[in-house]
């Protein structure tokens, strides 16, 4: 060897790249940042900027580089369309920033764009999630922007959609960043262990009855026809539940259907 660097191969450049986008994306999505520091960031992932943008998430369920290498040859010819679009990986999702013009269109319309674009790609809808956030104009949102399309591509995933925009995501607005949070999932996965382990030591099903009552709308009636039970023996049930969790009075109902909607979450992500 005689002392000179060794040049990097291109894919070890990309790869680079893509590294250094993912540590940026990072960290506008944790939210630890000053506006100025935000905006240092996002002039680097799109120096071209606009005055308005959306962020959209593509989830697949199968591989992600088959989705990322058609879409960007799709892009690579079609050069107004690359213009709008700006593609980044990011954790088995591909993030697409989009160019807002004026005037302000609503998320049906940017979901139209996405769909042509895949269509473009020949990409298959099948097998595809999408979340959407809203428009943005401060690039110091961004953060709040990539989360808003990343929880509702994952809400769409988990409810069976095909899409979902960020003002659709409901209660999910709120149970994706406590999905994140690894105190709040030990506590969901101690007390839903405390509910199977009482219903495998005495054949009952404690945890059928919760998660039904929960997808009832945490209504008896609706629970005991679902199951097949008189709605005493839901009541009876839920009781048991309530002891087992060490719950009291009106903090029971809403933390059961937290506790069952996160363990949902968890379960859809491998994480339970």
């Amino acid at each position: 060897m005689d002392g000179h660097t060794i040049p990097a191969s291109p894919s070890d450049m990309n790869a680079k790249y893509e590294n250094a986008i993912r540590v940026k994306l990072d960290a506008l999505m944790r939210g630890a940042l000053t506006a100025d520091q935000a905006k240092e960031k996002v002039q680097r992932i799109d120096p071209a900027g606009c005055r308005a943008y959306r962020i959209c998430a593509l989830y697949p369920r199968e591989r992600l580089g088959v989705l990322e290498d058609k879409i960007y040859a799709a892009l690579s010819a079609d050069e107004e369309m690359a213009q709008k679009f700006i593609c980044m990986e990011w954790r088995r999702m591909l993030l697409i920033l989009i160019h807002e013009e004026d005037p302000p269109r609503d998320c049906a319309e940017v979901q139209a764009d996405i769909q042509a674009m895949l269509a473009l790609a020949q990409i298959s809808p099948v097998g595809l999630n999408m979340g959407g956030s809203e428009r943005m104009t401060d690039a110091a949102q961004m953060g709040m922007a990539l989360n808003e399309a990343v929880y509702a591509a994952k809400a769409a995933r988990l409810t069976g959609r095909g899409a979902m925009c960020g003002q659709e995501l409901g209660l999910y607005a709120y149970l994706y960043p406590m999905s994140e949070n690894p105190f709040v999932c030990s506590q969901c996965r101690s007390q839903l262990q405390r509910i199977r382990e009482y219903d495998a030591q005495n054949r009952t099903s404690l945890e059928q009855t919760a998660r039904v009552y929960v997808a009832s709308s945490m209504e008896i009636a609706a629970t005991a026809k679902a199951l097949f039970q008189h709605p005493n023996t839901v009541r009876y049930r839920l009781t048991k539940i309530q002891k087992l969790m060490e719950l009291e009075g009106a903090a029971f109902a809403p933390m059961l259907s937290l506790m069952i909607h996160l363990s949902q979450i968890l379960e859809d992500e491998g994480r339970a």
